[in-house]
């Protein structure tokens, strides 16, 4: 018997699972799409000034990536706990232990937010 976590996503059917999954990853590409194709510019344009004193703070974008990275390895086992099991969504089948993914991804935030 397979228990709930977080949403109970990973108690629906297979198929629904991997639905929520596109659904949720189309919605933020979308999102990301209008923000970077739309938002910024207009806010560049309508607010230069403004938007030259955001765009010289991205450091500053950079640093809960370092804290949540750092976190990776303080609170491993918290992490682990969150990582999807094998056959989430109905496609997550990869190779490796969650203890694995949950360290590199951690370097990798690291990296990202320096």
């Amino acid at each position: 018997s397979m228990s709930s976590t977080g949403s109970g996503v990973n108690l629906l059917p297979e198929l629904t699972q991997t639905a929520v999954f596109a659904s949720l990853f189309a919605g933020v590409s979308l999102g990301t799409a209008l923000i970077v194709n739309k938002i910024f510019p207009s806010f560049k344009r309508t607010l230069p000034t403004l938007f030259n004193a955001w765009s010289s703070a991205h450091w500053l974008i950079g640093l809960p990536y370092v804290a949540i990275g750092v976190s990776h390895f303080t609170l491993l086992k918290d992490f682990v706990t969150v990582y999807p099991p094998p056959g989430t969504w109905g496609f997550w089948y990869v190779p490796g232990s969650a203890e694995f993914h949950v360290t590199w991804t951690g370097v990798a935030e690291v990296l990202g937010g320096l």
